[in-house]
């Protein structure tokens, strides 16, 4: 069974990344049943996680972000272990994202946003501001 998200730290997290995409290879070769695609771990879906689930998920934002190593490693399995691995590591980047746009009109039609309260504001803030 896949691990909650939360359970993970960031080098446990690349390392399902990477086995997803070594699964994905198995798959094309026949060596492995079965083709759907499933995530490496669990996570609620964005419209529908709580805050108390986004801050359990807090420190493994914070160790990606702030570990130059694991930062670089989680960049470069999404730049090269396409489609799996890319797809495994790149939702956990897009997530904090992604659960923002389903609470809050972010297009700014219905005015300012309120993002008070909304535990993984800082994240989203890191992650889209890194230029690489």
């Amino acid at each position: 069974a896949a691990h909650h998200l939360a359970d993970l730290n960031g080098k446990t997290l690349l390392a399902t990344c990477k086995l997803a995409q070594e699964r994905r290879e198995l798959q094309a070769a026949g060596r492995l049943r079965g083709s759907s695609y499933r995530p490496p771990y669990e996570v609620s879906s964005p419209a529908s996680v709580t805050n108390a689930e986004l801050l359990q998920l807090k420190p493994l934002y914070l160790e990606l972000i702030n570990e130059p190593a694991l930062h670089d490693e989680c960049l470069n399995i999404i730049e090269t272990l396409e489609p799996d691995g890319a797809a495994a590591a790149l939702y956990v980047l897009e997530y904090p994202g992604l659960t923002a746009q389903s609470r809050f009109d972010v297009s700014g039609l219905s005015g300012s946003t309120n993002v008070e309260g909304f535990p993984l504001q800082d994240v989203v803030k890191s992650i889209s501001a890194d230029q690489r």
